[in-house]
């Protein structure tokens, strides 16, 4: 098996891992009732979404800095500043705004990352990794918020 393919399969594995904290506390929103125990789930929530989009923020600065492009300061100041900006922002707010926050914030980091292979800064497999990924962990924020009210 090849580096690349290996390094592939270890990032869908881990990515796939990094989904059953989003669904399990989105799980834990929805059948909890109005408590303390949903406020709880959804401010653990906030908090694994904040680590999931600086730790993507983190990946997708350090392909920028690794292409055979040369990164602008643009791209490098949009995607390693305003994600951990955000991330630090959203847990100081109600947990509802700070999941819906960090929702837009992994959906803009989406966009972001859909136009890298064009660029090579990834590998081909990883823009349709980081659809599934980030889908699943946009849904599952946006469910938390529906059923949280």
């Amino acid at each position: 098996m090849s580096r690349r393919m290996q390094a592939g399969r270890s990032a869908t594995l881990l990515g796939l891992l990094g989904l059953v904290p989003f669904a399990g506390l989105t799980l834990i929103v929805w059948v909890s009732g109005p408590s303390y125990d949903r406020l709880l789930a959804m401010q653990a929530l906030v908090a694994w979404g904040t680590v999931i989009l600086g730790f993507m923020a983190g990946a997708r600065w350090a392909m920028i800095l690794l292409s055979d492009a040369a990164p602008s300061l643009g791209r490098l100041a949009a995607v390693g500043i305003v994600p951990p900006t955000i991330g630090l922002i959203a847990p100081l707010l109600e947990p509802r705004i700070g999941l819906g926050l960090l929702a837009v914030a992994l959906a803009g980091l989406l966009v972001f990352e859909l136009s890298t292979v064009s660029r090579a800064e990834a590998p081909p497999w990883y823009p349709r990794l980081r659809l599934f990924l980030s889908s699943g962990a946009i849904a599952c924020l946006i469910v938390a918020i529906i059923v949280g009210g």
